[in-house]
């Protein structure tokens, strides 16, 4: 992808793609791109380096990130969750 495509193309499978919303903001690297529209394999209209982050060339194999489904993680965080367990009776 060169640093002046509007169009991100990605090879993830069909159900993948479709948990993306219908807008939003995507990471590669550490470029955010603000999309406004998504199709089979790919995001369209494309705004490179939103959110005043740098606009980069990337790979074939570069990591997309969603960022509107919630805070990403790194491989060497830690996260720590609370539940309370509900016995069930039968």
């Amino acid at each position: 992808m060169d640093m002046d495509d509007v169009e991100v193309v990605v090879y993830i499978d069909d159900e993948t793609m479709a948990s993306y919303p219908d807008q939003g903001i995507i990471q590669i690297g550490d470029e955010q791109i603000l999309y406004y529209g998504k199709g089979r394999n790919r995001f369209y209209d494309c705004v490179r380096g939103y959110n005043s982050t740098v606009v980069e060339s990337h790979n074939k194999a570069d990591k997309v990130s969603d960022l509107q489904h919630g805070a990403a993680t790194y491989p060497h965080e830690t996260i720590y969750m609370r539940y309370t367990a509900t016995p069930r009776v039968e």
